[in-house]
């Protein structure tokens, strides 16, 4: 259900979304026979059925829906907001943290703030936010096969993470933490078979996070295409399957 109507809310949250559009209409029919749900209303052209043909959903943020937020022991991790656009520029206008990633520092608070807009708005695009000041500090995000961004080559059940955080940041096992509860949401969530990541040539640290949340080498491309960077680069990728994150678990425990 979550996948299909693509808001990727729990089951609890589901069954508040449904009660909040039938009692914000009068208009409003509704029908739940197992986990299919029917809902129309014709005077605000809402159409929602799960388990058949359509699944486009109205706007969320008209039935005031709590937007989906993920929470570890240090980090929130939260969809972008216009409002950390001052924050976002102070740590992605470090020439020391985009271009290793694939992408220019930010010029501006105002470049931030479109960057915010037009790419971090993306579906499992999350600002990573220390619980303990309420600032983005960092990014870190999913993209699928139906995502405009990715760079590993997938198919359908298999997804991408990246992830980046400020300089003053770094050492402190928070893109870790982060992943490893994007992992989790991943496999549990969104019934991925396969999480893929990605780092290029000489990005040690990014490699090094990697191997702590228990990806494991695949394979390299060569003169790989980086756009943002107008040139050619060697990615290196590593991927964890749902087998081996369940073991890992398992292990940890």
């Amino acid at each position: 259900i979550n996948r299909k109507l693509r808001l990727h809310l729990s089951a609890h949250e589901i069954e508040s979304f449904v009660s909040g559009i039938i009692e914000s209409t009068v208009d409003a029919y509704f029908q739940k026979k197992g986990k299919n749900y029917y809902i129309t209303n014709d005077a605000a052209h809402v159409r929602i059925t799960v388990n058949s043909f359509t699944y486009r959903v109205i706007t969320v943020d008209k039935y005031n829906i709590k937007k989906m937020e993920l929470q570890t022991k240090r980090l929130i991790l939260r969809p972008w907001q216009e409002s950390d656009a001052e924050a976002l520029y102070k740590y992605a206008s470090n020439p020391n943290i985009g271009p290793i990633a694939g992408w220019p520092p930010h010029t501006s608070i105002e470049n931030s703030r479109e960057i915010i807009k037009v790419v971090l708005s993306a579906p499992e695009s999350f600002a990573v936010v220390l619980k303990e000041t309420g600032e983005a500090v960092g990014s870190i995000g999913i993209m699928t096969t139906k995502s405009e961004i990715h760079s590993a080559r997938m198919v359908d059940n298999e997804c991408e993470i990246g992830y980046w955080i400020g300089e003053p940041y770094w050492g402190q096992g928070l893109i870790p933490e982060g992943v490893n509860e994007l992992l989790r949401y991943a496999f549990e969530n969104l019934q991925q078979t396969t999480v893929w990541c990605g780092y290029y040539d000489g990005n040690e640290k990014s490699k090094r996070a990697q191997e702590k949340c228990g990806f494991i080498y695949s394979h390299t491309e060569e003169n790989k295409p980086v756009p943002l960077m107008n040139d050619f680069r060697t990615e290196h990728f590593t991927k964890i399957t749902l087998e081996d994150w369940k073991n890992r678990i398992r292990n940890l425990k």
